[in-house]
């Protein structure tokens, strides 16, 4: 396994409504270096570092950029958000009962799926997933510290921050999660990407042995602290 080898601590923290992306709750939080470049990437600057909290209720996400060129074009849940500058988190909870892929742009914009075949198709889907509509992601939170567009992207570096906030019911309903205890051990991993940015490059916490993140194979863990 790819991942082998890379766990992260998600330490127990709750991070306010209000002003996401800057809660003092989120210095407690450890860190996951999102570095391993793809060799397809055009380009191996951007950098991103990853933390996670977890309280009783939600599991909280902060992604800190550092980016080049960065663009956002699509608008609105569901888009196609990685073809932007893109973060992602997938969530496996359970072995064999598949993984969540909570995947969000610049702009805030975002899109989610619980996926339990990953092979792909000629289609370039998967062999067994369901897109997650709104109805099913209540209570959902996400805040980001760029607008919602930006086209044309912004020449050279730009450091820009995102955080999410997910009920765990979220995850109990789509793939049969419980809300975490200490102890508890799930697989994940953490990714930085830009399909259609004018640096493409795709980016790892765990890294991947192929150009495509849904692999499973290469999830480290995401150990819940007490």
């Amino acid at each position: 396994m790819t991942g082998a080898g890379c766990q992260y601590e998600v330490r127990r923290g709750t991070v306010g409504a209000g002003a996401m992306p800057d809660d003092p709750a989120w210095a407690r939080a450890a860190v996951a270096e999102v570095v391993h470049a793809r060799p397809e990437s055009r380009t191996t600057e951007p950098r991103a570092r990853a933390r996670l909290l977890y309280d009783d209720e939600r599991l909280h996400g902060l992604f800190e950029v550092h980016d080049v060129q960065v663009r956002c074009v699509h608008e609105g849940f569901g888009a196609p958000v990685w073809k932007d500058s893109c973060v992602e988190c997938f969530l496996e909870p359970h072995p064999g009962a598949g993984y969540c892929n909570f995947e969000f742009n610049a702009g805030g914009s975002w899109l989610v799926k619980h996926i339990t075949d990953p092979v792909r198709t000629p289609t370039a889907r998967f062999r067994a997933f369901r897109d997650l509509s709104p109805e099913e992601v209540p209570g959902v939170r996400v805040a980001s510290t760029l607008p919602a567009r930006i086209d044309p992207a912004i020449p050279g570096p730009v450091d820009w921050r995102l955080a999410f906030s997910i009920p765990f019911g979220v995850l109990v309903r789509a793939a049969g999660a419980r809300a975490p205890r200490p102890g508890d051990r799930w697989r994940g991993n953490f990714y930085k990407c830009g399909d259609d940015t004018p640096a493409p490059h795709w980016i790892a916490w765990a890294p991947v042995d192929a150009l495509d993140f849904h692999l499973p194979r290469c999830f480290g863990d995401l150990v819940f602290g007490a």
